[in-house]
């Protein structure tokens, strides 16, 4: 926190780290869900906090269960964490992500 002497008013600053990661990730998506399978899957992704922005870059399987379909995809991950491990850490706490690994590398 940093005060401003001549004004007398305090300004605080913070700062966040943003970091971008590609994860082969599954989501459950309800049955119902509105738009396609890959868009929930997505939608349900971006919710989940601090996840800023979901861009899915490839699709996977499709594993229709009872109340919803397991989805799977590559998607690129941007979330306000500092590390690939929280990010990993916080998916896996999640209710709705049923696997989370890192994509082959080719």
């Amino acid at each position: 926190m940093a005060v401003n002497a001549n004004l007398n008013e305090t300004t605080t600053t913070t700062l966040t780290d943003q970091l971008t990661e590609t994860i082969n990730v599954t989501v459950r998506v309800p049955n119902g869900a509105s738009g396609t399978l890959f868009e929930a899957a997505s939608d349900r992704l971006a919710r989940i906090a601090p996840i800023t922005t979901v861009t899915i870059t490839d699709t996977g399987g499709i594993a229709p269960r009872n109340g919803a379909t397991h989805v799977t995809v590559t998607a690129d991950i941007t979330a306000d964490v500092t590390s690939r491990e929280e990010l990993i850490e916080i998916l896996a706490n999640t209710v709705g992500v049923e696997a989370i690994e890192s994509p082959a590398v080719t």
